[in-house]
């Protein structure tokens, strides 16, 4: 009697067994990528975008060619190739081929150093030291006008100072060369229109701990008017 138990109980195990083996095992989501918003052709497609959305293994095949979320990356950057409505799926069909090339850096400044004769009597010439971006300025006349003072050109960094001598007695100040780094294409303009000055040069010193202002290293336009008018004599300018 105990042998026919026996042999019903493992009977009853074998087929839960056999009952478990024929269940079928849980089918992980596809996850998948879908447009968050309406867009036109020719857009770009940012992160902000697109929404990974998870749907059952058996639906995916009857979305068609759907961009799987790990390819998230490929599709950022891309450009739409057509009209787009809001929580459309994402084909590649609705992509450009290729992601825009990414724009290049831009090259470094070339600078030239450029000495200047700068009156020590005038602006911040005892403050400086290099390192230290100043304006330089100049009285020219330009066209008509009568002669002024001119930022001749902005936010240039000083390399190197000499420190003049002490004058004799009865001596006016001896200038102080400065040299400073002025961006290539702006140091022969600048070389032509310092001959032009009516007097010494001086300058400002710019507060530090600051970025670089819009115009560092730019000559100042109305100056340049000085190069296309025929050659004038400036007037005689101390050593």
């Amino acid at each position: 009697m105990k042998t026919v138990k026996s042999l019903c109980l493992l009977l009853m195990l074998l087929a839960a067994a056999g009952c478990d083996r024929e269940k079928p095992r849980g089918v992980k989501p596809v996850r998948l990528l879908r447009f968050t918003r309406a867009m036109r052709p020719g857009q770009l497609v940012r992160r902000q975008d697109i929404r990974v959305v998870s749907v059952p293994a058996k639906a995916a095949p009857r979305l068609g060619r759907v961009v799987r979320a790990n390819q998230i990356n490929r599709v950022i950057g891309r450009t739409t190739s057509r009209e787009i409505l809001p929580d459309q799926w994402i084909n590649w069909a609705d992509l450009s081929s290729d992601r825009p090339a990414r724009a290049r850096a831009a090259p470094p400044v070339v600078t030239v150093q450029v000495e200047l004769a700068v009156d020590p009597r005038m602006g911040s010439v005892s403050l400086l030291r290099r390192g230290n971006r100043v304006n330089v300025l100049g009285a020219f006349a330009v066209g008509s006008q009568p002669t002024r003072t001119y930022r001749i050109i902005s936010a240039v960094p000083v390399r190197s100072i000499t420190h003049a001598g002490q004058p004799a007695m009865g001596e006016d100040p001896r200038p102080r060369r400065i040299t400073v780094a002025v961006p290539q294409p702006a140091a022969e303009k600048l070389r032509r229109i310092l001959p032009l000055a009516r007097g010494p040069l001086w300058v400002e010193l710019l507060a530090g701990g600051y970025p670089d202002p819009p115009r560092a290293g730019r000559i100042n336009p109305e100056l340049l008017k000085l190069l296309a008018a025929p050659a004038t004599q400036p007037a005689t300018t101390r050593p």
